[in-house]
């Protein structure tokens, strides 16, 4: 009798003991578990793709694609991931998690630091027109081409170089003398198939050529 008493509290505590442990229906998963989204691990979930925004002082260039590479796919990588997660939100009313905010920064900072590389080059160009102009000016008044433009470094007149960028990546730009100084030339490196041709010089018109793959692909006078 007495071991037979002793069994009835015993299988008693292991019932309650049942009651108390999570079961499948109880216990949190990750789509259930609100926190995922209200309060995300920002720092893991931020940092990695904050780190896409240095290209900005990198030029997108094929010697360059060391760095915009590993970018690029990750870019593309989250964009097909999000598009899968937004499929999923639409489908099967699934929750984004930390995961997808993740690749959504992603390819936002891929995309920003592309456009401010391009505003970069842009301004480079800019550069390269506003000193032809001033060069052809000079040109016509002293009847000789200066052979140190401003801005430039010049180891030795007529021959120079500047690196010009106004939102962080830097390109060149290089300057140059032809015909002992009746003309000039300037060129403006945008990639290593993508450059900006500008020449002038004494009773000359200022023309600017656009060219890629040695090609030209855009031909004007500068007023």
């Amino acid at each position: 009798m007495r071991e037979a008493n002793d069994t009835f509290p015993r299988q008693s505590r292991d019932i309650e003991r049942k009651k108390d442990m999570p079961t499948e229906d109880n216990h949190p998963t990750e789509n259930s578990n609100p926190q995922e989204i209200i309060q995300p691990n920002w720092a893991a979930t931020v940092l990695p793709p904050l780190m896409i925004v240095c290209l900005i002082f990198i030029p997108f260039d094929m010697v360059t694609m060391f760095f915009w590479g590993p970018a690029f796919i990750a870019a593309i990588v989250s964009l097909f991931r999000l598009a899968l997660a937004l499929f999923k939100l639409t489908t099967r009313k699934e929750q984004l998690n930390r995961k997808s905010i993740r690749q959504a920064l992603t390819i936002a900072f891929y995309l920003v630091a592309l456009q401010i590389t391009g505003m970069s080059a842009d301004s480079a160009e800019d550069f390269a027109t506003r000193t032809a102009r001033a060069v052809q000016t000079a040109c016509n008044s002293a009847d000789v081409c200066p052979g140190e433009p401003d801005g430039f470094n010049c180891p030795e007149p007529g021959s120079c170089k500047a690196r010009y960028g106004e939102y962080g990546a830097k390109y060149f730009v290089f300057f140059s003398l032809e015909e002992n100084g009746r003309s000039f030339l300037i060129r403006h490196r945008r990639s290593i198939d993508d450059w900006t041709v500008i020449t002038g010089g004494i009773n000359r018109e200022l023309t600017f050529k656009r060219m890629m793959d040695d090609q030209v692909i855009e031909n004007k006078k500068l007023n």
